[in-house]
């Protein structure tokens, strides 16, 4: 053991070892770092132990006493297929998480218990991915202080083509949101859509031109304002371009032609009266 002191602290540092290896890493070893502060600080004391064993996995805890009572706790523990880590903060706020690998498949998990009347209460989130299927998921799930819950789904998926696809879930209150976007590398266009609570939707389609430009072509409806916009545009590849919107209110339809430069400026203009 290996002590140092100071004005405003000690250290003590202590190493056990229950093996031997050549080059330095042994099974079993164990490293404690212990601290104690001088009172004037928030913190009082830390103490920090790791213990490993060389190609099976390892444990590293952390403790923080402070000067209110409080403390500050994690624990990480690994192995050669995951790890887990567990934290518990002073406010009482706390972390959960997991990783694991097997193959070509990982698994990860995050939850968060928020302290006492914080709203959200929690947020969980979870995810995995499978590299052979060309997979991909992700969830989330928050839970609020009325006891109503809010929650997100995403699925990725890689075809052997190359082809990508990416769905989605919203669930809020308001009610539920869908969307989803396509990748086709081969005829280079990229797709999407979306569907909200409302019944409002809205779609879009880009495509990569020849020349190395792209056309843009997209739509929005929202039938609670009886309204409907429609919209190309032509982009350059230095990311200027021309295009045309076509708005429907109210049974009234009215067109907007723009323009825009690559560096963000632009113009519109208005061949008939908007519609609102």
């Amino acid at each position: 053991m290996s002590v140092w002191g100071g004005a405003n602290a000690s250290i003590a540092v202590q190493e056990a070892t229950s093996g031997g290896e050549p080059d330095g890493i042994s099974d079993g070893d164990r490293l404690q770092v212990t601290c104690v502060f001088t009172a004037a600080w928030d913190a009082q004391t830390l103490d920090h132990t790791v213990t490993g064993t060389c190609g099976v996995g390892g444990e590293a805890q952390l403790l923080v006493t402070c000067g209110d009572a409080t403390s500050f706790e994690r624990t990480i523990s690994w192995s050669a297929n995951g790890a887990t880590v567990s934290v518990t903060g002073r406010d009482g706020g706390s972390l959960q998480g997991t990783w694991s690998r097997t193959g070509s498949s990982a698994t990860f998990t995050h939850a968060i218990t928020f302290p006492s009347g914080h709203d959200p209460v929690s947020v969980h989130q979870e995810g995995s991915a499978v590299d052979a299927a060309g997979t991909r998921s992700y969830s989330a799930v928050s839970t609020w202080l009325d006891g109503h819950e809010e929650s997100l789904q995403v699925d990725a998926l890689r075809e052997a083509d190359g082809r990508r696809t990416l769905t989605g879930v919203a669930i809020t209150p308001a009610g539920t949101t869908t969307f989803g976007l396509e990748w086709d590398p081969q005829a280079g266009v990229l797709s999407g859509n979306s569907a909200g609570p409302d019944d409002e939707s809205g779609s879009f389609t880009w495509t990569r031109l020849e020349d190395g430009a792209a056309l843009l072509v997209f739509t929005w409806t929202d039938p609670s304002e009886d309204l409907m916009v429609n919209g190309t545009a032509t982009i350059g590849p230095d990311g200027s371009g021309c295009g045309e919107l076509e708005i429907s209110h109210a049974g009234t339809t009215g067109t907007v032609p723009f323009c825009f430069e690559g560096n963000g400026r632009g113009h519109v203009g208005s061949t008939d009266p908007i519609p609102f």
